[in-house]
């Protein structure tokens, strides 16, 4: 089966979290259907105790990829060694903790597929169980330091839900076209983790 798109989560110490999340995108996924995109995933446990367990994520999502590392490899190099192990067109790296909706895929994918120029898409992020914004995506003040956009709002506020172009989004969740993916890792030889931020200003964001 060919996939459109490989979700890509790391996994350090928790894998309880990481199940739930693989939960929530298994959900979400069951409850769009048909309709939504093929989606694979792979995860990358950095060892130590808490790790994922193969047959607790099988159980959840059968065909899944498990890599574990040994020890600790980081962030950024473990999610470069899930992504190069994506058959998917787009990769969506995904923190472990995060719990997503049913159709916010499909609404990321439907960005970058009606506009070639989007190299990236975000999401507006919520604090868990709440209705309250955490952010919408980054813009830079005049002393170039990173800041969230409209932390604290409510999330049925109209300018939390404007789709906009950002100078960078936050990697909690982010969906990329593979060559972009690796065209910006190339050349700037960056790593998706501590130099994140270096990679996602290569790239025209957007938020959705």
């Amino acid at each position: 089966m060919v996939h459109e798109i490989t979700a890509v989560l790391v996994s350090w110490r928790d894998g309880g979290e990481t199940i739930a999340a693989v939960e929530s995108l298994a959900d979400a996924r069951s409850r769009v259907g048909a309709d939504g995109p093929a989606v694979s995933l792979v995860v990358v446990d950095n060892g130590g105790e808490g790790a994922v367990g193969r047959r607790d994520l099988l159980d959840r999502w059968p065909g899944a990829t498990l890599l574990v590392n040994p020890t600790n490899r980081g962030f950024g190099p473990a999610n470069n060694q899930g992504a190069r192990q994506s058959s998917g067109r787009y990769l969506l790296f995904l923190n472990n903790d995060t719990l997503v909706q049913a159709g916010w895929l499909s609404e990321m994918l439907k960005i970058v597929r009606d506009d070639e120029s989007v190299a990236i898409v975000g999401i507006k992020q919520l604090f868990p169980y709440t209705s309250e914004v955490y952010h919408t995506g980054i813009v830079f003040t005049s002393d170039r330091q990173p800041v969230h956009l409209y932390p604290h709002l409510d999330a049925s506020v109209a300018v939390v839900n404007k789709q906009r172009e950002y100078q960078a989004v936050n990697g909690a969740c982010l969906l990329v076209a593979r060559d972009v993916f690796d065209d910006a890792t190339q050349v700037a030889n960056v790593s998706l983790g501590i130099e994140q931020a270096r990679f996602l200003l290569a790239c025209p964001a957007v938020t959705q």
